[in-house]
């Protein structure tokens, strides 16, 4: 194998300096057993393994080993994984090859300055050495293609060992690094990477660009599944053109409070940036883009750029069922609730503009009367549910202890009780307090599910009028 035969060869010349030894170690094996015996080259004496490098490193009569951490190689993790295949496959071993000179060169013989030949033939490697002193301390640093060699001078038998905290990679292995090739690395984005599949987007957005990419996670994705479900492929893809601003490169740095940004579906997103004020000790800033937030900007492709947020963005155009009656219809813990709504004929009723807050008891909460309910009349069934519905859209936040909120139950009201608690702090304070919302004797387990004419609070039993 030609790469191998690299190994092999004596390509740097040793140029001594006056320098001071960063460390000295005395050697026992070759330079692979002595890698082997530190546990932060692991991955490096791996990848060599997997790679059919390991014989020849052993053999070879005198090298020089820029060694990465297993620290550096998880930096790069994601950028490795884009090469697959024999091709892939051929640039590792490129990689590989260029972190090792083909002799024994110690900290105190690199040349400031001076570029040394690696095993990867078209790349070399280019030493910095400074000499800094503080007072009557001095100390070396030793940088390799402006990465600090970190432990210097681990020698071998056949060679010398310097560790390193970051991969070298060569200038002229071109790693793929699309916006789709970095989204195709990143676990966190294989639904967004699978729906990009399904859209037939892939090629549009592995083009020359330049792109920002507003990228929803996994989770983000997860959260509205239900919605994904009833959606055409072209419906979806509407949605993830509505995450792509062409044109430019749009870095965190270039957002400003207020801003709107065009998407290459002719729809916009708007910008808003949360600044600290000088009495906020523990704030940080934040990005949102419409209410998604952003929460990892500045990832840099080489046609483009993407934002990492934490929800989907639905385009204004694509307006998809949210209503109270959609929102119970879509989780399970709510089918007793859904099939007692269209027992009662009240589908079409919570399904109108509203607005309503619903107190939508669970499965289980039903289930603690199912013996009651069978005992019910229907009119008696349309009743306790109406009682659970008030004729305005209240937010937890909109509650208030003691608060009478009237229900669609002529004449009859439910009472809000908030209960804190906290300890000491709490009582004394106000501080780290948990405020448990209840509905008459009924807990609020879930609040402040927004729908697009009320909102949802679900409750652990089910709220029984008076009257009944």
């Amino acid at each position: 194998m030609k790469i191998l035969s690299f190994l092999y060869l004596l390509c740097a010349s040793v140029i001594p300096v006056a320098a001071r030894r960063l460390s000295d170690t005395t050697s026992t094996g070759n330079l692979v057993e002595e890698l082997s015996k530190i546990d932060m080259f692991s991955t490096l004496v791996g990848l060599l393994d997997t790679y059919n490098l390991t014989n020849a490193v052993k053999s070879a009569p005198s090298l020089t080993i820029v060694a990465p951490s297993n620290a550096a190689f998880d930096k790069i993790e994601n950028k490795l994984k884009r090469l697959t295949g024999d091709e892939g496959a051929a640039k590792v071993v490129d990689i590989l090859t260029y972190h090792v000179l083909g002799s024994a060169v110690k900290s105190d013989d690199l040349v400031d300055g001076q570029s040394y030949a690696t095993l990867y033939p078209n790349d070399t490697i280019q030493a910095s050495v400074t000499e800094k002193s503080y007072w009557w301390w001095k100390w070396i640093t030793v940088k390799l293609n402006d990465v600090t060699v970190f432990k210097a001078d681990i020698e071998g038998t056949n060679g010398v060992i310097h560790a390193v905290n970051q991969v070298l990679l060569p200038p002229s292995v071109e790693i793929p690094n699309t916006i789709v090739d970095i989204a195709g690395s990143e676990d966190d984005f294989s639904t967004l990477v699978g729906l990009l599949v399904e859209a037939n987007l892939v090629d549009t957005l592995k083009a020359t660009g330049p792109f920002t990419v507003f990228a929803p996670t996994n989770d983000a994705f997860s959260d509205i599944q239900d919605i994904l479900d009833t959606l055409t492929v072209e419906q979806k893809k509407e949605v993830l053109l509505y995450h792509v601003v062409g044109g430019a490169k749009t870095f965190s740095s270039d957002l400003s409070d207020g801003q709107s940004l065009t998407t290459i579906d002719t729809n916009s997103v708007s910008v808003s940036i949360s600044s600290c004020s000088w009495y906020q000790w523990h704030c940080t800033s934040s990005i949102k883009i419409n209410e998604s937030k952003v929460i990892k900007a500045d990832i840099e492709g080489t046609n483009g750029i993407i934002h990492v947020i934490d929800k989907v963005l639905i385009p204004p155009s694509l307006k998809p069922p949210n209503t109270i009656v959609d929102i119970a219809v879509s989780k399970p813990e709510f089918s007793t609730l859904v099939g007692l709504l269209g027992e009662a004929n009240l589908v079409d009723t919570l399904k109108t503009p509203g607005p309503f807050t619903v107190f939508a008891p669970t499965n289980d909460a039903f289930s603690k009367i199912e013996d009651t309910l069978n005992t019910l009349t229907a009119a008696q069934k349309i009743n306790v549910l109406l009682y659970h519905v008030v004729g305005a859209k209240a937010f937890s936040g909109d509650l208030s202890d003691g608060q009478q909120l009237e229900t669609k139950l002529a004449g009859e009201k439910v009472v809000v009780s908030l209960q804190k608690s906290g300890g000491w702090l709490c009582e004394w304070f106000g501080l780290y307090c948990e405020t448990t919302v209840k509905i008459n004797q009924s807990e609020v387990t879930t609040a402040d599910i927004d729908a697009s004419n009320g909102v949802i609070h679900v409750i652990d039993n089910v709220l029984i009028p008076a009257n009944l």
